[in-house]
């Protein structure tokens, strides 16, 4: 054998003897010193016991589970509502009524914007019934615009 193979080979022995040297200790301190008890109350009982000077009461505590935390559900935030301006309206004989909703046509019963719905449409004033982010329903005139933030219709001429 050569003298570098000689060198690995002492090292190796010598790491795994340290290695079986250094685990018993390891494994005492981990399971608290190889002891059945670990109190020394405990371990004092035992002895008495074993003496025959006294019954040993170990005492046993159980928690009692902790209740978990009842979680409410975060209420949903009011959308926030829209601008609408009616600009005008147009009567065809063939019962489809258009108005003009933020410079858009919109027919009865259809969507003007994502969160603005048309449901009526008075056919003799032009009035306009328009339904909010499904949460407020407003009556608008040709002219008319409704300000969510004053959560009113202004009518600029008067």
């Amino acid at each position: 054998m050569s003298r570098a193979s000689n060198s690995l080979s002492l090292i190796c022995s010598v790491a795994a003897f340290a290695m079986c040297l250094c685990t018993p200790a390891f494994a005492n301190d981990q399971l608290g010193g190889y002891r059945l008890f670990l109190s020394s109350e405990q371990r004092a009982q035992l002895d008495r016991k074993r003496d025959g000077v006294e019954e040993v009461v170990v005492p046993v505590v159980v928690e009692a589970p902790k209740p978990k935390p009842k979680i409410e559900p975060k209420p949903k935030p009011k959308p926030e509502l829209p601008s609408v301006s009616l600009q005008g309206y147009v009567v065809r004989g063939d019962g489809e009524n258009t108005v003009w909703l933020n410079n858009r046509p919109v027919e009865e019963g259809q969507r003007a914007a994502r969160d603005v719905r048309v449901l009526s449409i008075d056919e003799s004033s032009g009035d306009a019934e328009v339904n909010l982010a499904n949460e407020k329903t407003i009556r608008i005139k040709p002219g008319e615009k409704f300000e969510p933030k004053a959560e009113q219709v202004i009518d600029p001429v008067n």
